[in-house]
């Protein structure tokens, strides 16, 4: 059943992209004012009541929805899974891929100003951590639990990159363990799908070779494995928030402009998504 909840949830959150992603703008407020606040100190319990607090009320409320008010009926948990589902994955990043790609068709002048594979960058790291952690958790603990642990601790974790503060890196070292943790196994299996579904050979070398670069923590295995899956780079200079910012480079150096890179990057998301569907699949059958 969660095969179908997922795919559901994927058409759902792609058709209604733009409602969610309004969603997405105000969950990121939240965790900017939490980071902004003095539950992220040298004291790791606060983090961890925190954490363990906004989960906990996350889950009455879904166990309220669903003893009291849906009955345990089986059709409207579907669909209460399928928007739940649908408003975490947020499918408005792979969307702004696609109409980057459409808007340089028409404005080929663009091409001279648009910050080279920045999206697809983050296609392959911000994003591709979210969705695929979330299936990856919710197949594996019950109900909608292990999803929405997953969603809180990496919206945190997103909104502590969002500082490009070492110092309030330093003083969240609770945080960012508590989603290394969670991350983890998904980013490993979300690394050998990058390489099955593209350039094996390039992928596992980029994989080994750039992997252990620091900068980027946790996405620096999504970047690297993709960016060899793709044969494109990602890395170098770029501008955030009005600073310059200077990462570490992954993959190999790409010689395709970027409404070509645009298109397979997308093609890519969709069969690394395809071929995670068809091993639930398989595991949902054989369990």
């Amino acid at each position: 059943m969660e095969v179908f909840v997922i795919i559901g949830a994927a058409i759902c959150g792609w058709v209604c992209s733009d409602q969610f992603n309004q969603v997405k703008i105000s969950n990121d407020r939240l965790f900017d004012q939490f980071i902004d606040s003095d539950f992220v100190s040298a004291k790791p319990w606060l983090f961890m009541i925190f954490l363990s607090t906004l989960w906990a009320l996350f889950l009455l409320i879904i166990l309220v929805i669903t003893q009291l008010i849906f009955q345990k009926s089986p059709p409207l948990l579907f669909f209460w899974d399928v928007l739940v589902l649908a408003i975490m994955f947020n499918f408005s990043d792979v969307r702004s891929v696609t109409r980057s790609r459409d808007r340089i068709k028409t404005e080929p002048f663009l091409l001279h100003y648009y910050p080279s594979n920045q999206r697809i960058a983050q296609l392959f790291s911000i994003t591709a951590s979210r969705i695929f952690g979330l299936m990856f958790w919710y197949c594996l603990m019950p109900g909608l639990s292990g999803a929405i642990l997953f969603f809180i601790s990496l919206s945190a974790y997103n909104a502590l990159m969002r500082t490009y503060s070492l110092e309030t890196v330093r003083r969240s070292q609770c945080l960012v363990v508590t989603h290394f943790m969670l991350a983890w196994l998904p980013h490993r299996c979300l690394g050998l799908t990058y390489a099955l579904v593209g350039d094996f050979e390039t992928a596992m070398r980029c994989w080994r070779d750039q992997g252990g670069q620091s900068g980027l923590g946790l996405w620096r295995t999504l970047l690297s494995a993709s960016g060899g899956a793709l044969n494109m780079q990602f890395g170098g200079a770029s501008t955030a928030n009005g600073k310059e910012i200077f990462t570490p480079k992954f993959g190999i150096s790409e010689h395709l402009i970027l409404d070509q890179a645009a298109t397979r990057s997308v093609a890519f998301f969709l069969r690394s998504f395809l071929l995670w569907l068809f091993v639930l699949f398989i595991v949902d059958i054989l369990i």
